[in-house]
């Protein structure tokens, strides 16, 4: 499940997918 990028980025970021289909919204790549 997908939600929204709260905080700072400190995750990585490679691992998320940008999906800008609806609003900016950052999936975890399984």
């Amino acid at each position: 499940v997908g939600g929204l990028l709260e905080g700072p980025a400190t995750e990585d970021l490679s691992t998320y997918e940008v999906k800008e289909e609806d609003d900016l919204v950052l999936v975890k790549l399984s």
